[in-house]
């Protein structure tokens, strides 16, 4: 089955990482699918701009209105994450992969090697301790019998309008959400590293993939990556 590979980016990102996404797919496996959403800029790789995804013009004219605290706030901005995640995924039968625009996969994955994470689970993902699970990276098993229902919680949470009940608004907080909700098994990718900031940079698949957040961008690489 294919694997499915699905990001965003806002377009100033275009002047600084998204070229080294783009550049890195390389050195993924050649069947593999990738899908990216734009916002209103184009961009050499299959996909769609945001304003084409279903009921997420509508919920953006909704509560574009708020005015965030902070970056954790600001709903609309993530929303764009979620709700790309159920457009490239919902309807799909392989695997699923969400990697982040500033993920740089520097190195050729190992064929099976993403797919394998999902083999006993929903979903492969990066979860701390006493924080919110890191979804810059992970990966879903979209045949899995409650896949459409961890999208349907996912969603529901912004178009609902239950996210206002929680101190934080973005995509991760809707990502543990419909862990909960849905009771689907999950992988700890973070395993002994649960415990840290960016557990991606110090797991297997750090020997691979560098996930280059917040100042790391600027950086070009995590300083927790031994691997590099």
């Amino acid at each position: 089955m294919t694997t499915r590979v699905f990001t965003t980016a806002p377009k100033h990102a275009l002047e600084t990482y998204v070229p080294r996404w783009l550049e890195s797919r390389k050195n993924w496996p050649k069947d593999t699918d990738f899908r990216f959403y734009t916002e209103g800029y184009m961009v050499d790789c299959p996909g769609k701009d945001v304003s084409e995804i279903p009921h997420l013009p509508e919920f953006k004219a909704r509560f574009g209105g708020f005015k965030p605290k902070d970056y954790r706030t600001d709903v609309v901005r993530f929303s764009n994450i979620a709700f790309a995640g159920y457009d490239a995924l919902y309807d799909h039968d392989g695997v699923g992969a969400r990697l982040d625009a500033d993920c740089v996969t520097y190195k050729p994955l190992p064929a099976g090697l993403v797919e394998k994470q999902v083999e006993d689970a929903y979903v492969a993902c990066y979860q701390r301790i006493n924080m919110y699970t890191e979804t810059g990276f992970y990966v879903v098993n979209c045949a899995h019998p409650k896949h459409r229902d961890f999208w349907d919680a996912l969603r529901d949470w912004y178009l609902s309008g239950e996210f206002v009940h929680s101190s934080q608004w973005h995509d991760c907080i809707a990502f543990d959400h419909a862990i909960k909700k849905t009771g689907v098994k999950v992988k700890n990718l973070s395993g002994k590293h649960s415990d840290k900031m960016h557990p991606q940079a110090m797991s297997e698949l750090g020997k691979y993939m560098d996930h280059q957040k917040g100042p790391r961008k600027a950086m070009e690489k995590s300083p927790e990556n031994h691997f590099r």
